[in-house]
């Protein structure tokens, strides 16, 4: 009880710490308070302990593995390469949790920062805490490629097509279930309202290529993931919402 109590004051001391931050970081617009809260995010979610989070504990069993250069195929090649040269690198079972929550972290608050003028850089962090942030304990995987890619719009808006799907390329090795963010081109292109024979056509025949390989895709996610879809007596949290 007493582990329970003090675990949510330390959750509620963080919350408040990071939205200060925000407020502060937005008032004075530096980015030293920017650092600031992706350093407490990041080190708050890197060094949690093994029992915390539904996959933390099968992720460890995977990095075991991957310190002795045996990959999963249960894991996206992109992710387990990257994580095997972590662990060279640092030689520190405990060294992914932490890099990976530094990407995800950095790359979702550093394009918070950036959209600042459009949307509330205060509130979208406190959204962030409050319906994203918890998820990085379990879907790490997931979470990474989403920030991967939230991070790439920035090359959408730019009009630099290439570097994006590039990004997206890079988040589908990582996680296959990236493969959706293809679609943002077309949702972007709808939304501006751009009229451009050229690029139109172009963007036709992307969609007929990648209609195959979302279709795989999905296949392959759901048959990843049919045990979390099929048995009711399981809990995981967005699983439970998608059912």
């Amino acid at each position: 009880m007493v582990l329970i109590i003090r675990g949510i004051l330390i959750i509620y001391i963080v919350f408040i710490c990071v939205a200060l931050l925000a407020i502060i970081a937005k008032k004075s617009n530096r980015t030293v308070y920017v650092c600031g809260i992706i350093l407490i995010l990041s080190l708050f979610v890197g060094l949690r302990d093994i029992s915390i989070g539904d996959d933390t504990e099968t992720y460890y069993q995977m990095f075991l593995y991957l310190r002795y250069g045996i990959f999963s195929p249960n894991y996206e090649y992109g992710f387990s390469l990257i994580s095997y040269f972590i662990l060279k690198l640092f030689n520190d079972i405990h060294a992914p949790f932490i890099v990976f929550s530094f990407i995800t972290n950095t790359l979702i608050i550093c394009r918070l920062w950036e959209i600042r003028n459009r949307y509330s850089f205060v509130s979208s962090i406190v959204l962030y805490m409050i319906l994203y942030y918890p998820s990085c304990c379990n879907i790490m995987r997931q979470y990474l490629a989403i920030a991967i890619i939230f991070w790439g719009l920035r090359f959408l808006e730019k009009d630099k097509l290439k570097i994006y799907l590039l990004i997206v390329l890079l988040s589908i090795s990582i996680h296959t279930s990236a493969a959706v963010a293809i679609f943002y081109i077309f949702i972007y292109e709808i939304n501006t309202k751009r009229e451009n024979k050229r690029k139109t056509k172009m963007y036709i025949v992307l969609g007929l290529v990648c209609v195959p390989i979302l279709a795989i895709a999905a296949y392959y996610v759901f048959g990843h993931y049919a045990y979390y879809f099929l048995n009711n007596n399981n809990s995981v949290g967005l699983f439970n919402f998608i059912r």
